[in-house]
C-alpha cells in the first residue's frame, strides 16, 4: 500500500525484495507493475517434509501460502541454508539452480571475539558448576518443534544410570516452557535441569562458551545460531545425525568436526546416552574458555558480502 501511494518518489528503486511467504506475493505484484527485478528470500523452509509425505498437491492443500510463495519465479532467490533442505525444495518446484543463492547464516565473529576477552571474574560470576560437575546447554525458543523434551529424557536416563553430576541449562522462552518445567518438577530433576528463560545474546554466549557440551535435537534442522556459535567457540555439540550441519561445515573447514557427536533418531535415547557416556570417559571438564575463533569459518559478514555481490549482478543483468 505504501509503495502504491508513494510510487512517484519510489520510481528510482532498482529491485523489489520479497521476504518470506507474506512478502513474496506483494513483491511479485510490485515488480510486474514497476517492471523491476524480483528478489525473493527465505530464512528456511518447512516444505521438504510436506512434499516428501504428501506430494505437491497435498502440500498445496495443507500449506497453500508457503507453497505459492516458494513457486513464484524470481530473478534471484536467496535461501538460507539452515538445514531444512531449501535448495532441494526449490529445485523440485522448478527453479533453475543458477537463479538460486543458497547460503548459511554464519557466526558473528566480533561478538564471539568480545566474549573471549571477558575477564576470568566474569566467568566465575556465572557460577555454573560445582567441582567436577558437567555443564550442558540448550539455547533456542521453547516451541514444540525444538523438542526440548528429548533433552529432558536424556537427563532422566543419565540420572537412572547414576550419572547425576551435571547441570543442563535451558536458555530460551516460549509456549512449551510451563509444560516442560512441570515435567521436570514431577520427575525430580530440578537440581539438574535449570530454566534460565530468554537471555541477551551476550549472556547466552557466555553460557555456551563456558559449557562442556551444547545439545540440539530440533525436528526440522539443527543448524541453529547456538550450534554454530558453540562450534566456533570450540565446544562439543550433541545433535541429531540429520545432515543439517553439512553446508555450514563445508564453508568452515577449520571447525573441529571431531567435536560433533551425531545421534541417530531411530534409537535416539539409547544412542544419545551412550555417546555422552563414551565422551565423558575421555573428557576433562572445561576450566577455561576458548582462546581464539577458527580462521576459516563462515560469518555473517561473508553472508552479506555474498548476497550483495549476487544482487548487484542480478540487477545489472536486467
Amino acid at each position: 500500500i505504501y509503495s502504491f501511494i508513494n510510487w512517484k518518489t519510489l520510481r528510482s528503486f532498482d529491485a523489489v525484495w520479497g521476504y518470506e511467504r507474506m512478502g513474496v506475493i506483494p513483491a511479485l505484484l510490485l515488480s510486474r507493475i514497476f517492471k523491476k527485478p524480483l528478489i525473493t528470500s527465505f530464512q528456511g523452509v518447512v516444505l521438504y517434509d510436506y512434499l516428501r509425505r504428501y506430494g505437491k498437491c497435498g502440500t498445496l492443500l495443507r500449506i497453500p501460502l508457503d507453497f505459492f510463495s516458494a513457486k513464484v519465479r524470481a530473478d534471484l532467490v536467496v535461501i538460507t541454508d539452515d538445514g531444512t533442505r531449501g535448495l532441494e525444495v526449490f529445485e523440485k518446484l522448478g527453479h533453475k539452480r543458477e537463479n538460486i543463492l543458497f547460503v548459511p547464516n554464519g557466526i558473528c565473529k566480533k561478538e564471539l571475539e568480545a566474549i573471549l576477552k571477558t575477564t576470568n571474574q566474569d566467568w566465575e560470576n556465572l557460577n555454573l558448576r560445582e567441582k567436577d560437575e558437567l555443564v550442558f546447554v540448550i539455547a533456542k525458543r521453547l516451541i514444540e518443534a525444538a523438542r526440548i523434551e528429548r533433552a529432558i529424557f536424556v537427563a532422566m536416563e543419565l540420572r537412572k544410570r547414576g550419572l547425576d553430576d551435571f547441570k543442563l541449562f535451558v536458555i530460551g522462552d516460549g509456549e512449551e516452557r510451563t509444560k516442560l518445567q512441570t515435567f521436570v518438577d514431577i520427575n525430580g530433576l530440578q537440581n539438574n535441569v535449570i530454566f534460565l528463560g530468554a537471555l541477551p545474546y551476550e549472556a547466552t554466549l557466555k553460557y555456551i562458551a563456558s559449557c562442556d557440551m551444547l545439545w540440539s535435537f530440533h525436528d526440522f534442522s539443527n543448524l541453529t545460531n547456538s550450534v554454530q556459535d558453540a562450534l566456533a567457540l570450540g565446544r562439543y555439540v550433541l545433535t541429531l545425525d540429520d545432515g543439517s550441519l553439512e553446508g555450514f561445515l563445508r564453508l568452515s573447514p577449520d571447525i573441529d568436526q571431531n567435536k560433533i557427536l551425531r545421534v541417530r533418531l531411530e534409537n535416539f535415547l539409547e544412542d544419545a546416552v551412550e555417546k555422552i557416556v563414551q565422551w565423558r570417559q575421555e573428557y576433562r571438564t572445561q576450566s577455561k574458555h576458548s582462546q581464539s575463533i577458527p580462521e576459516e569459518i563462515w560469518t555473517w559478514e561473508k553472508r552479506i558480502q555474498t548476497i550483495y555481490g549476487r544482487l548487484k549482478r542480478t540487477v545489472n543483468r536486467r
